[in-house]
């Protein structure tokens, strides 16, 4: 069960890897850098930052959770 849940973000985080900010995911939740450190790595505003940051997350939270609502139709 862990391994589908990792299949299901790992699949969630491709849909948005080309994304021109995904940088923004890695550095902040891999990396656990704060927003300011991100904001003076990337030369770019912390609003812009959560900005584009909720974005992503808000498409991730798309992909995980009509997987698993399809998944549990289909089951």
């Amino acid at each position: 069960r862990i391994q589908n849940v990792i299949d299901m973000v790992e699949r969630a985080l491709n849909t948005i890897k080309n994304n021109k900010y995904y940088k923004i995911i890695e550095l902040k939740y891999f990396d656990d850098m704060t927003l300011e450190y991100i904001s003076e790595t990337l030369g770019i505003g912390t609003t812009t930052i959560k900005r584009h940051k909720n974005v992503m997350i808000r498409q991730l939270q798309l992909v995980i959770f009509l997987d698993e609502i399809i998944k549990n139709i289909l089951n």
